[in-house]
């Protein structure tokens, strides 16, 4: 007897995390179609899902949910062949390979967000029962996930059999993520035991999505150690600026300079500035050199 084996959904072609522009309806223009993370000009690819372990009837529902987990549904819509009330529903017959080549993604203004999940709530597609609340923050509202339902028949051919719904890599608003750039510093080193406080300008930034972070890096390319700055919404200015203190470093108690790397980080999608050097000294420099003399004539 052939033991059967539970079909499931896997993605076996990202979206492209970044690129995408989302649109406004009132643009009156294409949304445009969400890449694949391997697309080329020589060769596109879309969002391609595969069902494991099942070759036949399927209906497939793609909708745009949070980026965190547990993922709500999003009050961004989905635009294109086949799509209807912000959700996209593709019945296919013989297959176990769907792709997405005409998803685009139509961005609900801040004023018309509880009327999106409305029509969401319409046709109940909330993939993981987690309900139509909504936080309406900038950093929420530029960046969404994909969320493939797939739906097949039971044994009397009716569908009613639902596989447990995947979600896509996160795709960022191209309009609301600009490279990470250090522009200016007012110092490059600090004490070992951390606390000193940095001016920092650099290009445009979001408040609630950026980080300062520190590491060092072995010989090997390795991250040996690494802790981020600290600072509050109010410490940035007017989002191309941060006042911020250093982190401590792993050794308070250094008795020379060590050279470690800075850099900005984005959380949302871990993006990273160009790093730039920043010396951790010790407390007292000159302490160290009257030991090490001391300890010359010691040892004669």
């Amino acid at each position: 007897m052939t033991e059967f084996i539970e079909p499931k959904v896997v993605i076996i072609e990202e979206p492209r995390q970044r690129g995408l522009r989302f649109r406004y309806q009132c643009e009156g223009r294409s949304a445009g179609s969400i890449p694949g993370q391997s697309s080329s000009a020589e060769k596109k690819t879309y969002p391609t899902i595969k069902i494991q372990n099942h070759r036949g009837p399927a209906i497939v529902v793609v909708s745009c949910v949070t980026k965190d987990s547990p993922h709500k549904p999003h009050p961004h819509a989905l635009v294109g062949k086949d799509c209807k009330k912000g959700v996209c529903t593709v019945k296919v017959k013989d297959t176990s390979v769907i792709s997405f080549p005409h998803l685009g993604i139509q961005c609900a203004k801040k004023k018309g967000i509880q009327e999106s999940l409305d029509l969401r709530k319409s046709v109940n597609v909330d993939p993981f029962q987690t309900g139509f609340e909504f936080v309406n923050s900038s950093a929420e509202m530029s960046v969404v996930r994909l969320c493939f339902q797939v739906f097949l028949p039971d044994g009397s051919g009716k569908i009613t059999k639902v596989l447990q719904p995947v979600v896509s890599q996160p795709i960022h608003d191209k309009k609301a993520l600009n490279d990470l750039v250090i522009c200016r510093v007012d110092k490059s080193s600090g004490r070992a035991k951390g606390g000193d406080e940095v001016f920092i300008l650099c290009e445009k930034i979001n408040k609630d999505d950026i980080g300062i972070k520190f590491y060092e890096e072995r010989k090997d390319g390795t991250i040996e150690w690494e802790a981020f700055g600290e600072f509050g919404a109010g410490d940035v200015h007017r989002q191309y600026a941060i006042v911020f203190k250093t982190p401590e470093y792993r050794n308070c108690y250094i008795n020379r300079p060590v050279q470690v790397f800075m850099q900005l980080h984005r959380p949302s999608d871990a993006e990273t500035s160009e790093p730039i050097n920043f010396i951790y000294m010790p407390d007292d420099p000159g302490k160290h050199i009257v030991v090490t003399v001391l300890g010359y004539f010691d040892s004669r």
